[in-house]
């Protein structure tokens, strides 16, 4: 009877004696409540057909705020004592930082352009999962404004992805007494809870870069920065591609930036 768990005193122990920042404990229950709540919440959401672009928004906010940024939130609020400290939040950068921040993530984008092309060269996708992701393109040219688009898929995930993987997660895994130890778990787990092996593979290449300066930084805003202009780079590449034409023939200057030599002589 002694020997019994007792669930409730355990978390009040926790969160009377918490340290200032998460513990390893603490950064591995949030890896755990973010995996338990995919899989719950998956069977919910898959009862729901998606069928317009509104569904897909829905589908994205929840995953983001519910899936991926409660449990950092609530883990964060509860067993750390300074928040700003667990979230790599007390200072900000200074503006070179800014700038070399832009700088990077505007390289690393084709860099990780040629590691998608890699990964897909060695893995190829299936057929279904190709058919899946252009019905998923489908129902995001509905947006009413690209800029939805670039709210949903580079500035939300950029935000609450930051604070739960880059900020309570690896905050955690510093604990273990190396910084690439830590910087490596969390890129694993960020690649982990995207669901195509694809995407988690570059995923996680993209979390080394995003661990590195998160630590050398010390401060979650330029992750967040690199964070939303890579995803946005991506997004913004592809938008231009499909309307390529359309903005042409509305903004006719803009043809020496859009178009090749070659092409810009043949269309005059």
């Amino acid at each position: 009877e002694s020997e019994r768990v007792d669930l409730r005193r355990w978390i009040v122990h926790a969160v009377r004696d918490r340290d200032d920042t998460p513990s390893v404990t603490t950064a591995l229950t949030c890896v755990a409540l973010i995996f338990l709540l995919r899989f719950f919440m998956g069977f919910a959401m898959s009862a729901a057909p998606i069928e317009s672009f509104a569904d897909v928004a829905v589908n994205i906010f929840v995953t983001q705020t519910v899936i991926i940024l409660l449990p950092a939130v609530v883990l964060i609020l509860l067993f750390t004592r300074k928040r700003r400290l667990s979230l790599l939040l007390e200072r900000l950068p200074s503006i070179p930082v800014f700038g070399m921040t832009l700088l990077l993530a505007c390289l690393m984008r084709p860099v990780g352009d040629q590691f998608v092309v890699w990964i897909q060269y060695l893995y190829p996708m299936s057929d279904e999962m190709i058919m899946i992701q252009k019905e998923f393109g489908g129902l995001l040219e509905q947006a009413p404004h690209f800029l939805w688009i670039l709210f949903l898929l580079a500035v939300l995930p950029a935000i609450c992805e930051e604070v739960t993987f880059r900020g309570l997660i690896l905050s955690g895994f510093r604990h273990i007494g190396h910084k690439w130890w830590a910087i490596a778990l969390t890129s694993i787990v960020f690649g982990l809870t995207h669901p195509i092996m694809q995407q988690s593979l570059a995923a996680a290449i993209i979390g080394l870069v995003l661990g590195y300066l998160a630590v050398q930084t010390g401060s979650l805003i330029p992750c967040i920065l690199f964070h939303m202009v890579y995803n946005g780079l991506e997004l913004l590449t592809g938008y231009l591609a499909v309307h390529a034409e359309s903005i042409l023939a509305k903004y006719p200057d803009l043809r020496i930036v859009l178009t090749s030599p070659d092409e810009s002589k043949a269309l005059e």
